[in-house]
């Protein structure tokens, strides 16, 4: 099919732009009539306009420049460090990588597969990299979804069994081998996503936080977290679901997939999304950031989709490239299997919690999803019966529990205990308005003082 040979063309045109080679050192010019008082240099103005860019990357503040500061973190020259976080698992591990430049310092990281086993098969990082191009075209509309970058290639076994061990040696990051090619059509390229799927890492953008079922653990008996904050977060998440359901799927969104952090130390941000001309605003210091996309769907029509990749694998690969984790019974178009992580708040805060308030419990106990259920679609509304059948009906109840909780006692950053004082630092403010791209400014003077 012509698709095929086609489809690659806007993401190698991305890439292009990545490795183009740079005339002279990217600056930023700000109009004065005193040009000496100007920032002459990038790295000058990050450091006076995002002084710490893992939380201007967390709220999505200057991610562009920071991106094209670092060369897209794909200038391993850079990188200073690498740790790995958390523990190796079945499917692979990960890999912090920090970089410095003229004294100005990012992270990122680097997603990188297992070898595949008789008992278990990892999915294919080529394809999740696929499904993280088509997420960054949303990333400066929707603040839950992290960037992708580079899909690399270890040169070897042994190059990845080094990655792999406990102590990485920071210049055998330079052995690592991009695997973006302009002339690649999409057979070529599944190809050599089958031929050496273990091989293969990606880097993705990094944020400070931790899960939501960890943050659930720890404020399970918070009554202000739970009725409030809670669902800040998670319509943070439901809503950007609710807007790409006819063309994305997670497909994997339990709460380890959903990560939580407070990039404005001590003080809040102020979201407004404006919606068929009504206006959603609330105050909160969590941004969500939805991880992992592994088994997602997507469809961006006309250039690619899950379906074009999976039509190639097919083709060019041994058993539909099953055996290299490229497997499509789990990532199909489906709206109401991303209910898993709503599903799960009994489990977390416990279904006879004293703290939850009638319409928290009620927004949970309306949600249909079950084990047996989970791949079953529902798009019809459940509205009008009380129930939520998909993404949009749970982005609806927690909309409604949202606009119920204003000038309530629920709303900590309203009411005592939490008091606010004039300081010198301001609160960020994210503002979503229908099809439009979001603004992000600053705001009044306030911190939440304990």
């Amino acid at each position: 099919m012509p698709i095929l040979y086609s489809v690659m063309s806007s993401y190698i045109k991305t890439i292009k732009k990545l490795l183009r080679p740079k005339k002279s050192e990217y600056s930023v010019t700000v109009k004065s009539r005193r040009r000496s008082k100007a920032p002459s240099s990038k790295d000058i103005y990050l450091k006076l306009a995002c002084p710490n860019a893992t939380d201007c990357i967390g709220f999505g503040k200057e991610t562009l420049l920071i991106d094209k500061y670092f060369d897209y973190f794909t200038n391993f020259n850079l990188a200073e460090r690498a740790e790995r976080v958390g523990e190796k698992s079945k499917n692979g591990f990960i890999l912090k990588l920090d970089y410095l430049k003229n004294g100005y310092s990012a992270s990122c990281i680097l997603k990188s597969a297992n070898e595949n086993t008789h008992t278990h098969i990892s999915d294919n990082l080529m394809y999740e990299w696929f499904v993280g191009m088509f997420i960054n075209k949303f990333c400066s509309k929707f603040t839950c979804f992290l960037k992708t970058y580079g899909l690399f290639k270890y040169s070897n076994k042994e190059h990845h069994a080094e990655f792999a061990s406990t102590q990485v040696s920071i210049g055998t990051l330079k052995e690592l081998q991009l695997q973006i090619e302009p002339s690649n059509s999409l057979n070529s390229f599944i190809k050599l996503g089958c031929k050496y799927s273990y091989l293969l890492c990606m880097l993705v953008q990094y944020v400070n936080g931790i899960t939501l079922s960890s943050l659930l653990e720890l404020k399970k008996n918070d009554e202000q977290f739970i009725n409030y904050d809670l669902w800040c977060i998670l319509f943070q998440v439901y809503h950007a679901l609710s807007e790409l359901r006819n063309v994305f799927t997670h497909g994997d969104l339990h709460c380890h997939n959903i990560m939580v952090l407070e990039p404005l130390s001590g003080s809040y941000i102020t979201y407004n999304y404006y919606i068929n001309d009504q206006l959603f605003s609330f105050k909160t210091r969590y941004v969500a950031k939805i991880i992992d996309l592994g088994r997602a769907y997507f469809n961006d029509f006309p250039e690619i989709s899950s379906d074009a990749i999976y039509a190639s694998a097919c083709n060019n690969c041994s058993k539909c490239g099953y055996e290299s984790g490229f497997y499509k019974k789990k990532r199909i178009k489906n709206v109401s299997r991303d209910l898993w992580s709503l599903s799960l708040m009994f489990y977390y805060l416990g279904e006879k919690n004293i703290n939850m308030s009638l319409p928290v419990k009620a927004l949970i106990s309306s949600v249909v999803y079950s084990d047996d259920t989970r791949n079953a679609e529902r798009k019809e509304s459940g509205k009008l019966k009380g129930k939520i059948y998909n993404v949009s009906d749970a982005a609806d109840a927690i909309g409604d529990i949202i606009q119920a909780n204003k000038n309530t006692n629920y709303d900590p950053y309203n009411y005592y205990p939490y008091k606010y004082v004039p300081t010198g630092s301001k609160d960020d403010t994210y503002t979503y308005n229908e099809g439009q791209i979001l603004t992000i400014r600053k705001g009044y003077d306030v911190q939440i003082e304990y």
